[in-house]
């Protein structure tokens, strides 16, 4: 009589299925990410000599990024860059939260670039949170085997 044991391993193909389901939910995540920089930089740089470095640094940034994260060996290399950069997006947006005299004394200019901050802010949590949770190996409800 031999003992039939199950193992809670999902087969190869619904692991592959899963990582490039979470591969596309981190691109598109970057991208509603990539949105919230660029619509700050063209909020707050409108006018000045730097609109183009400010469009392609985060181009690369976050599309450029997310796309090495398809490539297997690049994945936590990828995924380490993407996180560290959405969190450096939090902390500026934070900073730019800080009403500064110039901007406080325009009541009509603040309240559109605090909504431009808070609109960085909350664009970048569901990425760190996608990053966080692939990073510490656990699947989503999204990118689960079915």
């Amino acid at each position: 009589m031999a003992l039939r044991t199950r193992t809670a391993t999902a087969p190869k193909s619904a692991v592959l299925e899963a990582t490039v389901r979470s591969d596309a939910v981190v691109l598109v995540l970057a991208l509603i990410a990539l949105a919230g920089a660029l619509v700050h930089n063209h909020e707050d740089f409108t006018g000045r000599s730097f609109g183009i470095f400010s469009d392609v640094v985060p181009l690369v940034m976050y599309l450029g990024v997310a796309l090495l994260g398809f490539v297997p060996r690049l994945r936590a290399a990828a995924t380490w860059a993407l996180l560290i950069t959405a969190w450096i997006m939090v902390v500026t947006a934070l900073v730019g939260l800080i009403p500064r005299t110039a901007m406080a004394s325009s009541a009509v200019e603040y309240p559109d670039h605090l909504g431009v901050h808070i609109l960085v802010l909350v664009v970048q949590l569901p990425l760190i949170v996608m990053l966080i949770r692939r990073l510490n190996g656990a699947v989503c409800r999204w990118t689960a085997p079915r």
